[in-house]
């Protein structure tokens, strides 16, 4: 086991200031701007720092936005919540104060704690809402620790690695089960491969909600600050303190874990000084940001240095799990300045018109993380839409001008690079260069694997390419080293998987593709004894099985992202053998110019073959649906598990794989004789998210073959409007008849209120149920609690409550109140898996429910509602 100390003599080594040269004075110019006060960038004070600058400066400018989804639009103005300064302040120390007590109390429990606090790396492995988690970042550093946000979308193997690598001593850890999972399996590899003793594995807590961090303070707020200012004083912020790591691309042999230090991020929060635009005070949509990724960390520098705004979706648990559709509907209800996102989305909205007419009236639509499509960018120029490429790398921060003043319609998929950054370009082939990064006076790149002329350097293995006709635009071409830049940004480099896959006996060679592509895909060429025309189907498929055991081995090692399907596997033809280098090693630019048809075929293919082992039923109806659909989520999932009512989402269903459900789902109503004219080419936008469970997909299936379309189903407002309909009903039938509260009168023991309560683990579940343990009126509380599972080391409900109780600071011995009863749950059996004796005991008792964060629970209070057991007094 190795770890890294919180600062470094390979980075910044040489700088020994904060102070830097001049920068332009492009930011908080406008005469508009009367709330946010620019930071003095010259004046040697951190980024940290620059937090008490506005909270003394600019408290009443706006940090986020974002349209509360429980205002209706017709409340204008307040359907919009702002979040200013001086709450994000206030809640930057809140999460301070409360993560510090938790990673002291973590290691006062280890066997061989370390005495000193500060320094401590802090890792944080969570999907949560933009908001906490940006805000969870900075007070991670505000409490003296070392920032590490992981990337969830990595194998527990690269978790474990990384975690391993830095020596992180605590982990803030996300709510759902699939992260909680992905946390678990992480542990038994620092067991298995790093020989990590129980002491030494990291002390883990819950990630801090919205509500954890963001208090009501009133005007006690400044008080609060000080009194934590005092007992945290900032500490680390010498320039060659390490306030963060950001992690590459878990595509490689396992994602490399990369200082930042306080010099670094100060020289990454001017970026925005050498662009064009005044961004203070305009908005930005953030919306499909994961704030764990490099981009989200940058902009968080900017914001602090150049004032604009970030528009979010509105905090919530779980978090809202961003879509095409949401994404440009949350960014239309913030009435956003700037979109930020990857490609597919934009090729996703290319697609609705009244998008495009919307996209055409912003100042700009920035992506970056991979290519947009070429065809999709030329007709969205020619319609007016700004499209401005950003571009950066982890070593290297943003790298594009940030923002040029123009958007140029005619090298819209060119960039230029900001004018504070040394670049050199080192000849390639065909007229590209490799792009290398040079250290200066204003920034240093955060690894060097290179010199020129006797200057550290970063050599990017990025290609580019000049404009024909525009000197200093310039394009990425994409990989020296062959890396996969897919449409959604993330990054598959395949040596390390073809040298698995090259490994089985029955193979050759082999060369992944997949550049541009949501999905990665692989050519095999089989060894000479069993090579085959890929067209005879039958042949191709004893092939795909034969080496099946293989690919799931590449599975086991490559991020989520990079995983190989089953249908993405193309077999080399005889009649187009693979050509090697003098090496002996494939040619693979070659290779897949050479296949470019073949590759082209497979993804066209994709929509109409998917899931195929799966046997269709020969009609729909609700058994033979679901029976189907859960085959399919089985399958993508690989678990047994799952239940018909669980959110797959929650079980870590990422969109790569909702796209895979829902092709699968697809192709069975074209297979299927009944529905083979459905025209699923209708369908537009993934219906999974909207119906996130086995039993609503299968009876969406029963939906779609009655009516023989999927058009009318997509029609959201209609779909909104009917669910406002039966909703009205429901309320209208159930509010009648309630019996009178006499609140003046003292309550008798028949009097007393029995509750069921779902969340009691949560957050605010926590406080709701001490709340009720306290309340006289209450004789008894029914707690409803998910079953942990049936590991040996799965934690009982008593244990979770406790641990729960002790996460808030409430007294752990209510868990032995005589009114509280604890139920272990499991939402997807009938009665809630609770012995038929128990469930009738509190159907027949519950006056009260408190649905706290489990919808599931409604279809308890609505049974009972039905059957005359409960009559909805106010509690």
């Amino acid at each position: 086991m190795s770890s890294v100390t919180a600062t470094t003599t390979g980075i910044d080594a040489t700088v020994t200031t904060l102070a830097l040269p001049p920068i332009p004075r492009t930011q908080a110019v406008s005469p508009s701007n009367t709330t946010f006060a620019a930071p003095p960038l010259n004046d040697s004070i951190s980024v940290l720092q620059m937090l008490d600058w506005h909270y003394d400066h600019s408290s009443s400018h706006p940090f986020f936005i974002y349209a509360q989804s429980d205002v209706p639009p017709s409340s204008k103005g307040s359907a919009i919540r702002t979040i200013t300064w001086k709450e994000t302040v206030e809640a930057v120390y809140t999460g301070a104060k409360l993560i510090r007590n938790r990673v002291q109390r973590g290691l006062l429990e280890s066997v061989n704690h370390d005495n000193n606090v500060d320094d401590q790396v802090v890792g944080i492995l969570s999907y949560s809402d933009s908001i906490p988690y940006s805000t969870t970042m900075f007070s991670v550093m505000r409490a003296n620790f070392v920032l590490f946000p992981i990337s969830p979308r990595n194998s527990p193997q690269a978790v474990a690695h990384l975690i391993q690598k830095v020596g992180v001593k605590h982990m803030l850890v996300g709510f759902d089960q699939g992260i909680q999972e992905l946390m678990e399996r992480s542990v038994e590899f620092l067991r298995t491969e790093y020989g990590y003793r129980d002491d030494q594995i990291p002390a883990t807590s819950m990630m801090p909600l919205f509500e954890d961090l963001y208090l009501e303070n009133g005007i006690e707020g400044q008080e609060i600050v000080e009194e934590i200012r005092k007992e945290i004083p900032l500490k680390r912020q010498q320039p060659q303190d390490i306030q963060f790591y950001l992690h590459s691309s878990g595509s490689t042999a396992f994602p490399k874990p990369i200082p930042h230090t306080t010099r670094g991020y100060l020289e990454i929060s001017i970026c925005p000084s050498f662009g064009e635009r005044d961004l203070t005070g305009q908005t930005i949509s953030m919306h499909s940001i994961p704030m764990f990724h490099a981009m989200g960390m940058l902009h968080l520098a900017w914001v602090v240095t150049c004032g604009f705004v970030c528009a979010t979706f509105p905090p919530q648990l779980p978090p809202v799990q961003p879509t095409p559709e949401n994404v440009i509907n949350g960014a239309v209800k913030t009435d956003v300045d700037y979109v930020l996102c990857v490609p597919s989305l934009v090729e996703t909205w290319f697609q609705t018109p009244s998008y495009v007419d919307w996209l055409v009236m912003r100042k700009g639509v920035m992506f970056g993380g991979g290519p947009l499509d070429k065809g999709v960018g030329d007709r969205l120029t020619a319609k007016g839409v700004q499209l401005l490429v950003v571009y950066g790398l982890t070593e290297c921060s943003i790298m594009s001008q940030y923002i040029p003043k123009e958007a140029d319609q005619d090298a819209w998929d060119y960039l230029r690079f900001t004018e504070h950054l040394s670049v050199q370009f080192v000849p390639s082939h065909d007229g590209a260069y490799e792009l290398v990064v040079m250290s200066n006076e204003h920034f240093t790149p955060r690894v060097f694997n290179t010199t020129i002329n006797g200057v550290d350097a970063y050599a990017t293995a990025d290609l580019v390419i000049e404009h024909p006709q525009k000197k200093g635009y310039w394009k990425i071409l994409g990989r020296v080293d062959s890396q996969i830049i897919h449409s959604l940004g993330e990054k598959t480099n395949p040596g390390p998987l073809e040298s698995i896959m090259n490994q089985n006996p029955h193979v050759t060679a082999s060369v992944m593709f997949g550049h541009g592509k949501f999905q990665a895909g692989i050519i095999i060429e089989p060894i000479r004894e069993e090579q085959f025309d890929p067209r005879d189907q039958v042949k191709l498929g004893e092939f795909r099985n034969k080496i099946w055991p293989t690919i799931e081995k590449m599975n086991d090692f490559a991020p989520q992202h990079s995983r190989m399907f089953k249908e993405m596997i193309l077999v080399a033809s005889p009649s187009k053998p693979f050509t090697y280098t003098a090496k002996n090693t494939p040619r693979n630019n070659a290779i897949i110019k050479e296949y470019a048809p073949e590759i082209e075929a497979i993804y066209n293919s994709l929509e109409e073959s998917t899931q195929s082992s799966i046997p269709v039923p020969a009609h729909w109806d609700l058994e033979s649906s679901t029976e189907f659909v859960r085959a399919v989520v089985k399958k993508v999932l690989v678990v047994e598990d799952i239940g018909d009512e669980e959110d797959v989402f929650q079980r870590g269903v990422d969109s790569l794989q909702a796209t895979w459900i829902k092709n699968s789902i697809l192709r069975g109503l074209r297979d299927n004789s009944s529905t083979a004219k459905v025209d699923t080419r209708e369908s537009t936008s993934n219906f999974v998210y909207e119906h996130p469970t086995i039993a609503s997909l299968a009876r969406f299936v029963i939906l779609v073959a009655r009516r023989g379309t999927l058009s009318s189903l997509g029609d959201s407002e209609a779909q909104v409007e009917r669910n406002v309909k039966n909703m009205r009903r429901m309320v209208e039938k159930y509010s009648k008849d309630f019996i009178p509260v006499k609140p003046n009168l003292p309550p008798t023991s028949n009097e007393k209120k029995v509750v069921l309560m779902t969340g009691s683990t949560g957050g605010v579940g926590v406080h709701i149920l001490h709340r009720l343990l306290q309340d006289k009126t209450v004789e008894k509380v029914y707690a409803l609690i998910r079953n942990g599972g049936s590991g040996v080391d799965s934690p009982s409900i008593e244990t979770k409550q406790v641990n729960a109780f002790m996460e808030r600071g409430v007294d752990k011995n209510l868990v032995r109140s005589k009114k509280l009863v604890l139920l272990e749950a499991n939402l997807s059996q009938e009665r809630f898996g609770l012995e038929e004796v128990v469930f009738e005991e509190a159907k027949n008792r519950i006056t009260h429910v408190i649905a706290n964060g489990m919808c599931h629970c409604l279809l308890f209070l609505l049974y009972a509602v039905q059957n005359g057991q409960i009559l909805f007094p106010t509690l």
